[in-house]
């Protein structure tokens, strides 16, 4: 039984990743090119594990909160959600999510 805590303890990572993008976007402070590129880096390490977890709704809201760092970086790339976010669906949780 050590799969349900590996997964809790990925999800709680996400979590955290999550709250300290929003808690950046609500403090109005802009975030530095390096603070930015470790967490474009973090999220990219958490979406893989998270899909793996089959975590995917999880995995879509990461994506979704780490697109407004990514565009601040590469305003011109549509890449994230082009090529990435538009494949993950969910279905109602995440047992019924899947990952196209």
């Amino acid at each position: 039984m050590t799969h349900l805590p590996k997964k809790s303890e990925i999800q709680l990572a996400s979590f955290k990743l999550r709250l300290k993008i929003f808690n950046a976007g609500m403090s109005g402070a802009s975030l530095d090119v390096e603070s930015r590129s470790d967490m474009e880096k973090k999220a990219v390490e958490l979406l893989v594990k998270l899909l793996k977890e089959n975590l995917v709704l999880e995995a879509a809201g990461l994506g979704r909160d780490i697109e407004s760092i990514v565009q601040k970086t590469y305003p011109s790339s549509p890449f994230l959600d082009k090529q990435i976010l538009r494949y993950i669906r969910t279905r109602g949780g995440y047992n019924r999510a899947l990952a196209l």
